[in-house]
């Protein structure tokens, strides 16, 4: 080839459908190369972007049988303009193309293009940097160095993800947004920890978009910013919310529950509840709870109740019931919606309680002094009585008992002495304020007692006007102590989203808590497995040694998978002998992936191998388990569910005390 020795790049090239071979090239072509493209097609060498940019002018010469000319971006071992020059050359075996391409500096059109977007955001308090496509640092903005903590000459021209302030595994996640953002999208943004010189870490959130200009020239517009304190709060809401998943106190029996379908349709009462309303239980089963209605409230009550529970929302407020025998009785009522595998809502569970006395004491207090004073003296309420200046005129010996202070301390001291916190601000503020009118008022007030216990009380409160004296006014004040009900309340919906036998979060808690899976996974570009784990011969246990043990067994083997899984992960019991695992925090390589997953798998079989004894019998179960991903397996959790159980059944037809990957199930 007479061009073999040319300092430019010679390419001759043979038209193949829509394609194009490489022939013969000069000397100089092959240094762009990892190997010699001869005999090579155009796509197999040069990337999908930039061929569908060539390839146009390429066709154009062969169909005009003209000369064309050209100007490209093309990335070899580093942002290159080229200028290509074709000669279409028609033979008796097919259509060829000589090609010349010269390099051309491009650096001051790079800077010219950025030069507005430099005045417009460098000089402003955004933390953005410019970066080129295999992320050399082009500009910084003062904020950013601020934010990164580090000096200009530090970092300019140098790659992004090689700066020391980023941990390895975030370099890591860096770098592969910037090959994904160059190959196949145009943004990506990823959370990474800061090592700066302090004690706490700082998080912050990179945004990444891909600039282009009309010619095909590109880099990577790079955007801070620091949420160190939306992680902070994050972290505090998992702790919390981990801490309450170990209360297990059983419900106190004395609290009415009912739990109705979503028309409200009784399902499930307690004997309490028919205690309450005088019914059997049969007689409430499918009974509408309409049909318990006084009609002492308006419909209007009554829709928006209803708009609240239906939007998912908790309810909370005081209901006037009638007995079977048509006796009126108030309920203090807490409505909770239910929500079924797919997150609608198909239940609302009712947590009642009869506060009928407390409503005759305050319609008494109204009327007659004398007989107040009577029920007073001898209720567990707290009766309080107040001038307008929130002055303790008449306390019940219910206080004396409670706070452990005498009738005759309290009584001339300011009701606020006696209120705690942010309980104090809350009186003083309704006490010039909305005080100064007549009516009715219903607050939750934190009090403290002479040893400094505090109790949380629910307060019925009147305001009264003298009609003879405008400016004189009493606050009438019935409450009771609730801290035990907020507490039984909590334990409620802890039974509901845990199973009873094992104490383990049930499919329920699964279905609610799932949305944060996925959007913590789609948040830091990570994944997360579902294992769908079947014990061996379960049934076996209750064959041969009884209902009893096999409760305990089912009790240990679930304690034994807690104690086999990390901190962070969850063990779900979905029935019978079936459970689940969500294995939270897994890379996005599928092979790494797999690696921690075998890990998880590892640790299970080796518990389950050291056994447990119930009643002198020594057990060592097996299990065959099916495991799915996030987000290739399924973006919801019925897929990803699905997916699981049926790797599980190709784990068992596999044989027993296996695992099989459900991906593996497309090979």
């Amino acid at each position: 080839m007479i061009f073999r020795h040319s300092q430019d790049y010679v390419f001759f090239m043979k038209r193949e459908c829509e394609n194009y071979r490489y022939m013969a090239v000069s000397d100089s072509v092959v240094t762009l190369f990892a190997q010699n493209p001869v005999g090579q097609l155009l796509t197999d060498v040069i990337d999908e972007h930039t061929v569908q940019h060539m390839i146009p002018f390429y066709h154009k010469a062969i169909e005009t049988a003209e000369q064309t000319t050209y100007q490209d971006y093309t990335h070899f071992h580093q942002a290159q303009k080229f200028e290509t020059t074709l000669y279409p050359v028609h033979q008796q075996d097919g259509d060829y193309v000589l090609a010349f391409t010269k390099a051309l500096r491009y650096e001051r059109e790079l800077g010219e293009y950025y030069l507005f977007t430099r005045s417009l955001f460098f000089n402003s308090s955004l933390s953005t940097i410019l970066l080129s496509n295999e992320g050399n640092i082009y500009e910084v903005s003062l904020k950013a160095l601020e934010e990164m903590g580090i000096a200009t000459h530090n970092i300019t021209n140098k790659l992004f993800f090689t700066l020391p302030i980023f941990e390895r595994i975030d370099a890591i996640k860096i770098k592969e947004a910037i090959v994904q953002i160059n190959h196949d999208q145009y943004s990506a943004s990823l959370m990474v920890t800061l090592q700066k010189n302090t004690k706490e870490p700082k998080y912050v959130l990179i945004s990444m978009n891909k600039m282009q200009v009309s010619d095909g020239l590109t880099g990577i517009f790079v955007l801070l910013q620091d949420v160190t304190n939306y992680h902070i709060q994050t972290e505090q809401l998992r702790l919390t919310s981990r801490d309450l998943a170990h209360v297990q106190q059983a419900l106190d029996s004395t609290l009415e529950m009912v739990v109705t379908d979503i028309n409200g349709t009784i399902v499930e009462v307690n004997e309490p509840f028919c205690r309450g309303t005088k019914y059997k239980r049969h007689e409430l089963m499918n009974m509408p709870m309409r049909k318990l209605n006084s009609r002492k409230h308006p419909k209007s009550y009554f829709k928006g109740l209803w708009e609240t529970v239906l939007a998912g929302k908790i309810w909370r407020g005081e209901i006037c019931n009638h007995t079977k025998y048509g006796e009126p009785y108030w309920v203090d009522t807490t409505i909770i919606p239910l929500k079924d595998e797919q997150g609608h809502i198909n239940q609302f569970m009712c947590i009642n309680l009869n506060i009928s006395e407390k409503k005759a004491i305050m319609t008494e207090l109204r009327n007659v002094d004398r007989i107040f004073r009577m029920i007073t003296e001898h209720t567990s309420d707290l009766i309080a009585i107040t001038n307008e200046d929130g002055i303790l005129i008449y306390v019940s010996p219910s206080y004396s008992k409670l706070l452990q202070y005498s009738q005759d301390e309290l009584q001339g001291t300011f009701y606020a002495t006696i209120l705690h916190g942010k309980s104090k601000n809350l009186w003083n503020s309704k006490l010039y304020n909305e005080f100064a009118k007549e009516g009715e008022y219903s607050f939750e007030f934190e009090i403290e007692g002479r040893d400094g216990q505090v109790y949380l009380v629910e307060t019925s409160l009147a305001v009264v006007h003298d009609p003879m004296r405008p400016n004189v006014s009493q606050i009438m004040m019935a409450s009771r102590e609730i801290t035990q009900r907020k507490q039984k309340e909590s334990e409620l919906m802890y039974m509901a989203y845990h199973d009873s036998l094992t104490s383990l979060p049930n499919r329920r808690y699964l279905v609610q808590e799932f949305a944060q899976y996925k959007k913590d996974a789609l948040q830091y570009n990570e994944s997360f497995a579902i294992i769908y784990l079947d014990g061996d011969n379960f049934k076996g246990v209750n064959d041969i040694y009884g209902h009893d043990i096999g409760d305990s067994f089912l009790r240990e083997f679930g304690k034994a998978l807690r104690q086999s899984i990390r901190m962070h992960d969850v063990v779900v019991r979905l029935g019978g002998d079936e459970f689940a695992i969500v294995v939270k925090g897994l890379t996005r390589d599928r092979k790494m992936r797999k690696e921690q997953v075998y890990q998880v798998i590892a640790d299970i079989h080796e518990r389950l191998a050291q056994g447990w004894h119930i009643e002198r019998n020594h057990f060592a179960p097996t299990s065959s388990m099916g495991i799915s991903f996030f987000p290739e397996d399924g973006m919801d959790l019925r897929r990803l569910l699905d997916a699981s159980d049926l790797a599980l059944l190709q784990a068992k037809q596999r044989g027993k005390n296996g695992h099989f990957f459900y991906e593996d199930t497309k090979i």
